[in-house]
């Protein structure tokens, strides 16, 4: 998926696939939504995320919402929370290992 976001080019072929996740459920629930947490080149975060008529991601169709999808830019803050959110504690590790302490 390759979006524009403020003049910035966003491209999931080119940016490192981080960590991915999802709603649960099957892509027919109306609410389902999946999400994937991508690094660019350039070390710029951002979710790639798409869902149905009833996700945050729809899309409206004419008079009716739809299936839809979205590039959303991050910043590195906002990057470590969605990591810590989903238990990506690998990748929280290998990105963000300077700002993790032992409890």
């Amino acid at each position: 998926m390759i979006k524009v976001v403020d003049g910035r080019r966003f491209n999931t072929e080119t940016a490192e696939r981080v960590a991915c996740a999802s709603s649960g459920g099957s892509q027919g629930d109306f609410r389902f939504f999946s999400e994937e947490l991508f690094l660019t080149p350039k070390g710029t975060w951002f979710i790639a995320g798409e869902g149905g008529a009833a996700s945050k991601y729809r899309e409206r169709a004419g008079d009716m919402w739809g299936w839809g999808s979205k590039i959303t830019p991050l910043t590195p803050d906002e990057a470590l929370d969605w990591l810590e959110a989903h238990d990506e504690v690998d990748q929280l590790e290998k990105h963000f290992g300077d700002q993790i302490e032992d409890a």
